[in-house]
């Protein structure tokens, strides 16, 4: 895995679906980064379980405007899970009702 000496760690990825939504925003904002998978054949994904999806890189000074597109990423995600989840309660509800 080779990263650019100019870029840096910015942060750890959950998993391939996180960093795609990640890096299709930050294209977006024309951000560049570096979406880093931590699979490797040899291990079959086992040192992925453990260490994490991944990870991105990008030049430093760009490392809290990531951070920021991120954190907002991830508060989408959690809303529409929590509404999905609603949802979810209110059709069970609605099958007991029938």
């Amino acid at each position: 895995m080779k990263i650019r000496k100019e870029y840096v760690k910015i942060l750890d990825l959950e998993n391939e679906f996180e960093a795609g939504l990640l890096s299709k925003e930050l294209e977006e904002l024309d951000i560049p980064h570096e979406i880093h998978s931590l699979h490797d054949q040899a291990f079959d994904g086992l040192y992925q379980m453990l260490h994490g999806w991944g990870f991105i890189t990008a030049p430093p000074e760009r490392a809290e405007e990531i951070k920021s597109v991120y954190q907002d990423l991830l508060k989408d995600i959690d809303r529409k899970e929590k509404g999905l989840e609603q949802k979810e309660s209110e059709d069970q509800e609605e099958f007991k009702e029938d």
